[in-house]
């Protein structure tokens, strides 16, 4: 392939990718008012909404989002663009590794655009939350420590101070949502920062990024709770009571994770490996490998074929395994970019081996040790959460295909601008931008497609407005008006015993006292409710209204009550009743009767 049509067919990639980048940004911007579970995302809206009542919280993001306002459509299009911009930012920095030069980096920025969008596709949900604030802040760490490694002005002076900014920066939003992922991160950036930088270099970057990080930290202690040590006391109180839950959100819950994660690792990737594409690779790759005793012309050929044939092959097996595995884009996201990283990893050492030339293989050890970097980065980010780690881990997609496309590098060198581009094209933003619809077509604890969420539903007491199913939309207004009926003005509190619908207090407009979802389904749910219930006053408890499901999943006991002196249901009046559309569960409001 000759200089110039290179250079035009990279160009032109380019253009592509930036097109596919915006369509797919305007697309979730355009159903950004439609949509809500009433569960989890009834909490994340919760907490968003009214985050001063949260009286105890392992994480923050909601006092984060709602500096963003108090419309829930506003605030998911801003999570949006923050998360394309940071999916960019680390692609940026790693073509910049990669494969030097303006258009390099262009196609980066848009490809990484998209898969920085993954993670919608991976929590399924639109609204933001603690897994939006790890997954931003991860992407930023490592775009921090991938600059630093591309050389240039962000290997020395004010450029590396910046460059350990944002590592510093991208572990504090970690923490503030969830602080056991941003532990793990932490501890695993210090030995790759000591490779890269020099144990000297490496100790002063790391304390412009431990300040940088310690000063957000202060920024957000002193606005959600008044200064430090309350900040402390409250993350050390819901620590506790994490443990108490027992759901699986605690640091027990996650060392144990991190015990079977080797053992999941060896079961994905043995031999004979798990998933079919894997002997394709093995052989498609080898060729990259005999690339290295090629003269230069058909080096940078055959690069551009096998990068291309890699990436193509992902295609290929995400495709043929749709039919046989539920949510195949989003589930597979992660495991087969993670078989195809850890593969590139073990050709990236053959090759730094059989490859002569000491001018090249500082640049090439380079990448192959930010590709391992980010390998890590990608598993370590579903830590944390009490899903699986196998269907979590689709939201490290972007560390895992970056890796590739470094290693690919490192390998082979010199390979042409056009057959680099198009692997990143294929294997960052294809990928998820089909897990995207996906997640839209079948959405979570939806009835139907976003598309078909075409019911109005204002949100009482905010400007909130959304477009939900029939029967979410007869639910909630069925409550709103129960309420308002009784005399409920929106800010009044409400004690939800359902265990699963934090969206109802989010539709009344409502306080709830001491944390915006009180869980129930887990062993210790009533425990962990009698304790949080707590640290609210006294007083807002005794003039609470209070929802129940009597036949829910998740229902919680009326002891839970009993225990603070709150006489229900004796001392309660039964006022309305609403079906939910999630389960089907009966649900009856009460309120205080008059004393």
């Amino acid at each position: 392939m000759t200089g110039r049509a290179d250079r035009l067919l990279s160009g032109l990639i380019s253009v592509l990718l930036a097109g596919v980048a915006l369509a797919a940004l305007a697309g979730l911007m355009a159903v950004a008012d439609r949509g809500l579970d009433i569960t989890d995302e009834g909490y994340f809206i919760q907490s968003i909404l009214r985050p001063g009542d949260i009286v105890v919280s392992p994480v923050d993001f909601g006092p984060v989002f709602s500096v963003f306002g108090a419309d829930i459509v506003t605030v998911r299009r801003v999570s949006f663009m923050l998360m394309a911009a940071t999916g960019a930012l680390l692609a940026m920095a790693a073509m910049r590794l990669a494969l030097p030069g303006r258009t390099g980096q262009l196609a980066g920025a848009a490809a990484g655009a998209i898969g920085g969008l993954a993670g919608i596709a991976q929590w399924w949900l639109l609204t933001p939350s603690y897994n939006t604030l790890a997954g931003v802040g991860a992407m930023v760490v490592a775009a921090g420590v991938t600059l630093h490694a591309g050389g240039g002005r962000f290997a020395r002076g004010s450029g590396a101070a910046a460059a350990a900014a944002l590592v510093g920066t991208g572990v504090a939003l970690v923490f503030v949502g969830r602080p056991t992922s941003a532990a793990a991160l932490a501890v695993a950036t210090v030995p790759f920062a000591l490779v890269l930088a020099g144990p000297m270099r490496a100790i002063a970057l790391a304390g412009v990024a431990a300040v940088n990080g310690l000063c957000l930290l202060l920024l957000v202690a002193v606005l959600t709770d008044g200064g430090p040590t309350a900040y402390v006391a409250r993350l050390s109180a819901a620590a506790d009571l994490a443990l108490l839950l027992g759901g699986g959100h605690d640091s027990r819950a996650i060392l144990a994770a991190m015990r079977l994660m080797g053992e999941t690792l060896f079961t994905r990737l043995g031999w004979p490996p798990v998933f079919p594409l894997a002997p394709v690779l093995f052989g498609v790759l080898a060729l990259a490998s005999l690339a290295a005793l090629l003269r230069p012309a058909w080096r940078a050929a055959l690069a551009g074929v096998v990068s291309t044939a890699v990436a193509g092959g992902l295609l290929w097996a995400l495709w043929t395994w749709q039919e046989e595995y539920p949510g195949t884009w989003a589930r597979l996201l992660g495991e087969v970019g993670l078989e195809l990283a850890v593969l590139m990893t073990g050709l990236a050492l053959a090759g730094l081996v059989i490859w002569p030339g000491a001018a090249t293989r500082a640049q090439r050890r380079r990448q192959a040790v930010v590709a391992v970097y980010l390998v890590v980065q990608g598993l370590l980010l579903p830590l944390g959460t009490n899903n699986d780690w196998t269907q979590a881990i689709g939201a490290g997609h972007l560390f895992f295909a970056l890796a590739v496309v470094l290693l690919a590098g490192a390998v082979v060198p010199g390979a042409p601008r056009a057959g680099l581009l198009a692997s990143v094209a294929l294997i960052s933003a294809v990928p998820p931008a089909m897990a995207v619809r996906e997640s839209l077509a079948e959405p979570y604890r939806l009835a139907g497609p976003v598309a078909s969420q075409t019911v109005p539903l204002a949100f009482l007491g905010g400007p909130t407005s959304l477009k939900v199913d029939t029967a979410t939309a007869q639910w909630a207004t069925g409550l709103q008006q129960a309420a308002l009926d009784a005399g409920w003005t929106p800010g009044m509190a409400l004690i939800d015993l359902t265990g699963g619908t934090p969206a109802a207090a989010a539709v009344l407009g409502a306080e709830a006292p001491a944390a915006s979802w009180l869980i129930g389904g887990y062993p210790g749910s009533a425990d962990f409710v009698t304790t949080a219930l707590g640290y609210a006053a006294p007083e807002t408890l005794e003039r609470a209204w209070v929802l129940t499901a009597p036949d829910g999943s998740r229902a919680l006991p009326a002891s839970v009550l009993t225990a603070h002196g709150l006489p229900f249901p004796d001392g309660y009046e039964r006022v309305g009743t609403a079906v939910t559309g999630w389960r089907s569960e009966a649900q009856e409001l009460w309120r205080p009767a008059v004393r």
